[in-house]
């Protein structure tokens, strides 16, 4: 069991990974954030256990899931954007 269990996290991991270099291609990870780092910050914290927190305990939709999941990426991974005031506007 413990195997099964090793190669499913291996897998995931893989698979962030994936997701975390799709992201960098098209845009740059926050200043400091290397995707190694990303993608095991990722792997850790979107697992089964908290999406089914949400899902089961607090009644979480499939699509508050995806928008929690959407603005739980852009959070950690990409650059900070500091709102500009209005007399910063071209």
């Amino acid at each position: 069991m413990r195997d099964h269990w090793r190669e499913y996290q291996r897998r995931r991991h893989r698979d962030v990974g994936r997701l975390v270099e799709a992201i960098a291609a098209n845009t740059p990870l926050r200043d400091g954030f290397a995707a190694r780092h990303a993608t095991d910050t990722i792997w850790a914290l979107v697992t089964w256990h908290p999406v089914s927190l949400l899902v089961e305990e607090r009644g979480w939709s499939e699509a508050d899931v995806a928008a929690w999941l959407e603005d739980l990426l852009g959070a950690l991974l990409l650059p900070r954007v500091v709102p500009r005031t209005p007399d910063e506007s071209a």
